[in-house]
């Protein structure tokens, strides 16, 4: 085996820097959640209908209505809820029959659970768009490579509008290292980026402090390299 060497190139064509000097701005992202057949009898009277997506706040708006127009919030106890046919129908599971209320947090987080999630994504200008499933967040990985030698993997940065050319040179001129860009062998996953070493603590700060991406939103920051 030869001794492993990352290029300086995107397949033949080097990283270059974008021409732009605009400051970056990062969408906005909405965790939010479709209507599925299984609740809709319990959105359409709010002119909802299946696929549209609701966002948290709103699904538990639009419960308490219905719980209070329908008279089933408890006499006796008002942090229980009681189960018509409707959200029986939804909320219920084999061997439940007997259940005739349920609190208002289990109630939300059962209807929850029959609803698909989908990740709202606004870009300054322009119309938003909709990603099914929960929010992947950036993930930062290290490998070894051929002689032992560590790489940085970044993968799923698309999802929060940064442009891999871009932060591929940003790293490449702040770190002195070489990295490659490719595609993912998924379809339509988007691209990896291969940084030369551990980098994910330079990295990680560009995400934090350059690119204004939410903590909770980056996966590996714990693989940087242990401070002495």
């Amino acid at each position: 085996l030869r001794d492993f060497e990352l290029p300086n190139e995107i397949d033949s064509d080097p990283i270059q820097p974008l021409t732009s000097e605009a400051e970056f701005v990062l969408p906005k992202l909405t965790e939010m959640y479709s209507v599925t057949s299984a609740v809709l009898p319990l959105f359409k009277p709010n002119g909802l209908r299946k696929g549209s997506a609701v966002a948290m706040t709103d699904i538990r708006s639009y419960i308490d209505e219905y719980v209070r127009s329908n008279n089933l919030q408890s006499d006796s106890k008002k942090s229980q809820v009681q189960l018509d046919p409707i959200i029986a129908d939804i909320v219920l599971t084999k061997g439940e029959n007997n259940v005739t209320h349920l609190s208002w947090e289990e109630l939300f987080k059962r209807i929850l659970s029959k609803m698909q999630p989908v990740l709202c994504i606004e870009h300054a200008g322009q119309p938003p768009t909709y990603q099914k499933g929960k929010v992947e967040g950036i993930k930062l990985d290290i490998q070894l490579r051929a002689s032992n030698k560590k790489v940085t993997l970044i993968e799923n940065i698309e999802t929060f509008g940064i442009d891999p050319k871009e932060l591929a040179h940003t790293v490449q001129v702040g770190m002195a290292c070489s990295a490659t860009i490719s595609p993912l062998p998924q379809k339509n996953k988007g691209v990896q980026i291969v940084i030369q070493g551990n980098q994910i603590s330079y990295i990680a700060d560009l995400l934090l402090n350059k690119y204004k991406v939410p903590r909770k939103y980056i996966n590996g920051m714990e693989k940087a390299p242990k401070r002495r």
